[in-house]
């Protein structure tokens, strides 16, 4: 599964993917950073989605996206 979002803001590209069956991770800008955690951060709490649904990874990764936008 995967999303990219485009950062109009910083011209970036936020791409999630879930290479496994659990973790979800982000590369930004071709540069991998971490997996996603909890309340738009690299640490804590790690998000996972395990079912086969785009609509929901989706839905998950905007939320992540959203709650890191509001911290910066």
């Amino acid at each position: 599964m995967e999303l990219t979002i485009k950062s109009r803001k910083e011209e970036l590209e936020y791409r999630f993917t879930r290479p496994g069956k659990e973790y979800i991770c982000l590369n930004v800008g071709g540069i991998k950073k971490a997996q996603i955690c909890e309340g738009g951060n690299f640490s804590g709490s790690t998000i996972y989605y395990i079912g086969n649904d785009i609509n929901e990874f989706k839905k998950i990764c905007r939320k992540w996206y959203r709650q890191h936008r509001k911290q910066y």
